[in-house]
C-alpha cells in the first residue's frame, strides 16, 4: 500500500468518525465537518500516482491471456 493510499484511507476514515460523532451528540457542525472531511478524501481519489497512467505492476498482461 502506498503512502498515497494510506493517507486517502485515513482522510475518509477520520472523516467518517467526525461525522458520526456529530450524529450521536447532536452538533451540525461536526456533522459538517465530517461531511467536508469526506469531500476532501473524494478530491484525493483524483490524485494520480507518481508511476502516472503507464505504471506496471509486473502482475501480468492486461489481455486477459496468461
Amino acid at each position: 500500500m502506498t503512502p498515497l493510499t494510506r493517507i486517502k484511507l485515513a482522510t475518509a476514515a477520520a472523516g467518517v468518525v467526525v461525522w458520526a460523532v456529530g450524529v450521536r451528540i447532536g452538533e451540525e457542525r461536526l456533522k459538517w465537518a465530517g461531511i467536508a472531511i469526506l469531500a476532501v478524501a473524494f478530491l484525493l481519489r483524483l490524485l494520480n500516482n507518481r508511476h502516472g497512467a503507464g505504471f506496471d505492476d509486473g502482475s501480468g498482461s492486461d489481455d486477459g491471456e496468461s
